[in-house]
């Protein structure tokens, strides 16, 4: 029997402590019970130590806190390390000029120099450039054309931000020129409206490439693909002491191009032809993806062939069109998944959730082929369609616009070719925090623990327990998000998955291991999204009032060590953990009034999730006890638990444990593995 053993993850989850706490399966327990078994070699050649020891944007979503700024741009260098390709340095010196990507960004014309001098500011104002030089005109604040591109109106280059930042709750950031759709002018404008930017500073990226508009740059294209993810790509441009440059950013890293002086040689056409592609070209050549669009608030409910209060629309490879009616989710990370879900409705009017992520080639029918394995067992999404996103006529990957470079000029040592998928799920819910009522809630639990036990039965084990992947649907409860689930070999429960959750969510016995590994003076940023969590007070999402990162001990840790060593980070996590649960009244006491009539339930819950997680004397979790104490509970408050045959088959094995030992051979070489971050 396979297990939801873990620290407090889904127990948590219906009693009000932390939305964000991430569930472990026995996939992360029990293989620690063979690591004496396997050899250091092998062990060290697993991602643990690379993976799970250096926290990302990708893995613990945007920071919060009083350094938010400081703290991103180290998860962006962690996030960037060996996945940057730039031109003219390093191994990409080699890189011949006609094969930079420069030339695959920029639409070429047919303008020479003689062209460039003609340009003037307006009709009768002084040229834009002569005498070997661009001339600057303080009076001209803008560059606007009305006509020509896809976007409404047109497109606008400003400079508003120039000195006072875009609005964002995370991050102030101010671009030297920003691209924006014309019809926004005089709206006000987010990220969410950023098309491009371009950086102007004196420094020489040349000679130092970790300068502020290095990482500014950066910053920017990572806020861009935050609240813009269904682009493909951001492509931005600096100018560095006269040295221009295209800057790509897509999901597997970035590219900086080779410089062109703007003042000599055919420097000036580059940067003509670059405003040009800018202002006048299509938006795909802005890193859009054609086969999905998202309204602006320029654009909102001008689309007639649209759903009702529809803010977007996407087509499959057969021109099927879906109105994008709300962005469930959206991933935070920078070179990964890029993962968003959409609530999308067909012209039927039948209700759908649309995933759209960047996975590895080996993981590219992964959740399909899980989803198919668990078709039929009740309380999981089921898969309607799936297809792979076409971008000119062929399936669209990272790896396309960099075919032109040869290995041996490449410094993203870790570049990972990622395909566009998207799926077709059902039903479309609600977030388990969005419950109705506190019944909703917990008899949804209920039904997690026992669809949990029917997919292990089917040798699936879904690897990610956590509140965001589970939804209510008309009162039923579903498991969703397969991307980290494992396929169990024929008599086993469990298996090794290097992916064992990220840095603020890993269960006590993960930790345990992972201090063993990490050295006292590995440096590591180790930030986590449990700085400032929520306890629901009421059905809805209603926050209560009375809550305090202190509620979590563990939690208010990570701003606190700011870069300290993972060692210090993961036995202050670790024991803190560890130490709330010892004190089986402390969880009790904290809960919302809201939930004050299930006190006697966490406690009990906590009781069992401390046995099992003593390094002695361990008492092992099975789904059957977690079952008894839900109905016992139910029972206690005057409701009879909701019928379930399969709970009857549940209690007779309860000698089965929700994390098992396993063969060493097994945890060597699972069947199947999470995908990449």
């Amino acid at each position: 029997m396979g297990g939801i053993h873990g620290g407090l993850g889904l127990g948590t989850v219906f009693l009000g402590f932390n939305r964000g706490y991430r569930a472990i399966d026995a996939s992360d327990h029990c293989w620690l019970d063979e690591l004496a078994e396997l050899d250091e070699p092998e062990f060290q050649e697993s991602k643990i130590d690379r993976f799970l020891l250096s926290a990302t944007i990708s893995s613990i979503g945007v920071p919060s806190g009083p350094r938010t700024s400081d703290t991103t741009q180290a998860l962006l260098r962690q996030e960037l390390k060996n996945h940057l390709i730039h031109e003219g340095t390093g191994r990409g010196a080699g890189i011949p000029l006609q094969d930079s990507i420069f030339h695959r960004l920029i639409l070429k014309t047919a303008l020479q120099l003689g062209d460039i001098e003609t340009i003037q500011y307006d009709k009768t104002g002084p040229p834009a450039y002569s005498r070997g030089g661009w001339k600057s005109h303080c009076r001209r604040k803008q560059i606007k054309r009305t006509h020509g591109t896809k976007y409404v109106g047109g497109s606008t280059e400003v400079e508003e931000f120039a000195t006072s930042p875009i609005p964002d709750e995370y991050n102030c950031q101010k671009p030297d020129i920003a691209l924006f759709d014309f019809a926004l002018k005089d709206m006000g404008k987010t990220w969410a409206d950023v098309l491009s930017f371009v950086e102007h500073t004196s420094s020489d990226l040349a000679k130092k490439q970790d300068i502020p508009v290095f990482w500014g740059s950066i910053t920017k294209a990572h806020l861009i693909l935050r609240e813009q993810p269904w682009h493909r790509s951001v492509v931005g441009f600096s100018i560095c002491a006269n040295q221009f440059r295209a800057h790509y950013f897509d999901r597997s890293g970035l590219i900086i191009s080779r410089p062109f002086q703007i003042h000599k040689k055919t420097g000036p056409i580059q940067v003509t032809e670059m405003l040009g592609t800018l202002m006048l070209s299509d938006s795909h050549h802005l890193g859009f993806d054609p086969t999905i669009h998202m309204c602006n608030a320029a654009c909102i409910g001008t689309h007639s062939n649209l759903a009702c209060e529809a803010k977007g629309w996407v087509k499959d490879n057969h021109a099927k069109m879906y109105s994008i009616m709300e962005v469930l989710w959206k991933s935070h990370g920078l070179f990964c998944h890029g993962t968003v879900c959409y609530c999308v409705v067909d012209e039927a009017g039948n209700e759908y959730t649309l995933k759209d992520c960047w996975v590895t080639e080996e993981k590219k029918n992964h959740e399909t082929t899980i989803l198919e394995m668990v078709k039929g067992i009740p309380n999981v999404v089921q898969l309607i369609d799936h297809w792979d996103v076409h971008y000119e006529e062929k399936p669209d990957c990272t790896a396309r616009i960099r075919s032109q470079y040869d290995t041996n000029h490449r410094d993203d040592l870790m570049f990972c070719n990622r395909f566009h998928c998207r799926t077709l799920l059902s039903p479309c819910g609600r977030p388990l925090s969005k419950f109705s009522s506190r019944w909703e809630l917990l008899t949804a639990f209920r039904a997690f623990v026992v669809a949990h036990h029917r997919m292990i039965e089917n040798h699936v084990l879904h690897g990610d327990l956590s509140p965001n992947n589970f939804v209510i649907h008309n009162g039923i409860s579903y498991f969703i998000d397969f991307d980290h689930a494992s396929i169990l070999a024929e008599g086993m429960t469990s298996t090794y998955s290097h992916d064992a959750g990220t840095m603020p969510y890993i269960s006590i016995h993960i930790l345990y291991a992972m201090l063993d590994l990490a050295l006292p003076d590995t440096g590591a940023n180790i930030p986590g999204q449990d700085a400032n969590p929520n306890d629901y007070g009421g059905p809805h999402g209603e926050v209560a009032h009375t809550w305090s990162p202190l509620a979590l001990p563990w939690a208010s840790t990570y701003e606190a060590l700011g870069k300290a060593d993972s060692h210090l980070a993961l036995s202050t996590v670790c024991f803190m953990k560890l130490g709330a649960l010892m004190e089986h009244k402390y969880f009790a006491t904290k809960a919302s009034e809201y939930f004050a009539e299930f006190r006697p339930l966490i406690k009990n819950w906590v009781i069992m999730v401390y046995n099992a997680n003593r390094r002695d004397n361990q008492v092992e979790m099975t789904h059957a006890g977690v079952l008894d104490i839900l109905d016992v509970f139910m029972r206690s408050i005057g409701e009879e638990p909701p019928p379930s045959g399969q709970s009857q088959s549940l209690r007779s094995r309860t000698s089965q444990s929700l994390h098992p030992k396993s063969t060493s051979s097994a945890l060597r070489t699972p069947l199947a593995g999470p995908s990449e971050p």
